[in-house]
């Protein structure tokens, strides 16, 4: 499995997309090409550039495409809004979709201040070790500890 699927915020707007895709199909048919695409294209939006941010390489050009995910969640958000008040999609549907979006939302703002903080954290250097002698044993190996990733929320 790709990388970004490990992340929970992915994962988190993959199940919204499924969602979306799953609701549309009972939108009427001469909507297939305007409102369903819309919101099904803005809701696929999302995963699509925090799995491409991911992949990025850098925490700089990975926050840059999650403010990208959060504008094609807006999209999606008010594609379902205008819906539910078409008449397309029912209160529980709409409840449905517009807490999902809202997890989704959370996520990626906590997400991107934690990418943020690790930029602006100073680097850590190891430091030195104690002198010892011969009649002290040295403590540990001096060895530090392995750097987290970037985590998420």
């Amino acid at each position: 499995m790709p990388m970004f699927t490990r992340l929970r915020v992915w994962r988190a707007a993959h199940e919204l997309s499924l969602d979306v895709y799953r609701v549309t199909a009972n939108f009427p048919k001469y909507e297939i090409y305007g409102l369903s695409a819309q919101v099904r294209g803005a809701a696929a939006s999302v995963g699509a550039n925090i799995a491409e941010g991911q992949r990025r390489g850098t925490a700089r050009q990975f926050i840059a495409f999650l403010r990208v995910a959060q504008g094609s969640l807006a999209e999606t958000q008010h594609f379902v809004i205008l819906a539910r008040d078409l008449g397309y999609l029912n209160q529980d549907d709409y409840a449905r979709l517009d807490g999902l979006a809202t997890e989704v939302e959370k996520m990626l703002v906590a997400f991107q201040k934690r990418l943020r903080e690790q930029l602006a954290a100073p680097a850590t250097t190891p430091a030195p070790a104690p002198e010892t002698t011969p009649q002290d044993p040295p403590e540990g190996n001096g060895a530090l500890e392995a750097p987290t990733d970037a985590g998420e929320p």
